[in-house]
């Protein structure tokens, strides 16, 4: 008796182990990669960030889209040797840098953390599909569950479920289905920037009074978003890293008060502070030719700017070793080659989109 019932617990496991093996592959083949949108590479950059060998990347760059598009890792490793990876998402909130974080942490352990904190003051639910970007591109993990568990994603269960098992949403692909989608069912997708996407779009910012005055629709942190940025805070307590906040040039969300918020919360919590919009820290930003959309997010020509000053901070404050000339990391080198054509194919672009404005 006893022999039939570990039989039948047998075929039991089996059976799931099989159904779960033909889930993952059907959800692999059906989820789009979001390779070829411009400006749409979640699944492609997630995907380079597993290809790091582990626990080679010293800093991590964290938050939203403002960070996505503002912050060039390549650019510091040609500089300063620094080995970075930008893990930033668009429509990112803090609960989700949250568990973006605890998913770095499971490869990496960067010595510094920069988290960029214009998503502070985002309260509202980031878009399904923004949330479904970041949650499935996770490897499987407890880490990957207590996201998609997280009351912040409200939806229904069979909604989450398709977060593991992205088939039960994109079943009806079967007939847009392309050789992308079965290249990268097991192979992982490649891109040489570490973690962003180089913008060759450029529209001006028109508004001619100080933005930083502008009134802003929240400018508190409020508790729901404390409670994670704290988590935040502890996480990188637990695991000795250092943790800085800092503000990229943003015409379009930025503004003092929240700058003074953000800035007492980081005396409160002995957090170094840069934002790049005001005092010591202003980076001399062309509104009329270095933002993508109007004011709100850098083009390649802004985030060189200030990558260049996050740059000169880093190797003026931190102390982080110059790995160019290590052979570990000679794989570096060849990547930014492969950089310096997307960012010189982008910056002509940029300028002949601008002349042709004028």
């Amino acid at each position: 008796m006893k022999k039939i019932y570990i039989k039948r617990l047998l075929e039991f496991v089996f059976f799931f182990m099989i159904l779960f093996s033909c889930m993952n592959f059907l959800s692999r083949l059906f989820l789009p990669k979001w390779i070829e949108k411009k400006d749409n590479y979640e699944r492609f950059l997630i995907d380079s960030f597993y290809k790091e060998k582990k626990n080679t990347i010293d800093l991590i760059f964290l938050g939203n889209s403002d960070s996505y598009y503002g912050i060039y890792p390549m650019e510091l490793w040609n500089s300063y040797g620094i080995t970075s990876f930008n893990y930033s998402k668009p429509g990112a909130r803090v609960w989700i840098d949250y568990y973006n974080l605890k998913n770095v942490l499971r490869k990496q352990s960067p010595k510094y953390v920069f988290y960029s904190v214009d998503d502070f003051f985002s309260i509202k639910q980031s878009r399904d599909g923004d949330i479904m970007k970041s949650i499935t591109g996770m490897k499987e993990s407890f880490n990957k569950l207590n996201a998609i568990a997280d009351n912040n994603v409200q939806k229904s269960n069979k909604h989450k479920l398709s977060y593991i098992f992205p088939i039960i949403r994109f079943h009806s692909r079967y007939n847009e289905l392309n050789s992308d989608d079965f290249k990268y069912v097991f192979k992982k997708a490649y891109m040489p920037t570490k973690g962003v996407v180089i913008s060759d779009d450029v529209t001006p910012f028109r508004y001619k009074k100080d933005y930083m005055k502008h009134k802003r629709t929240v400018e508190t942190i409020y508790d729901k978003n404390r409670k994670y940025i704290d988590k935040i805070v502890e996480l990188c307590k637990e695991n000795d890293i250092q943790l800085v906040f800092y503000e990229l040039p943003s015409a379009d969300s930025w503004g003092y008060k929240r700058h003074e918020e953000v800035k007492k919360y980081a005396i409160e919590k002995n957090i170094p502070f840069i934002d790049m919009n005001v005092g010591i820290d202003k980076v001399d930003i062309n509104w009329n030719i270095d933002s993508r959309d109007g004011g709100d997010h850098l083009n390649v020509l802004g985030a060189l700017k200030t990558t260049k000053y996050i740059g000169e901070w880093i190797n003026t404050n931190c102390e982080l070793d110059n790995h160019k000339y290590d052979e570990k990391y000679k794989s570096w080198n060849n990547e930014y080659q492969e950089f310096i054509k997307l960012k010189d194919k982008a910056l002509n672009e940029v300028r002949e989109k601008h002349n042709k404005r004028h």
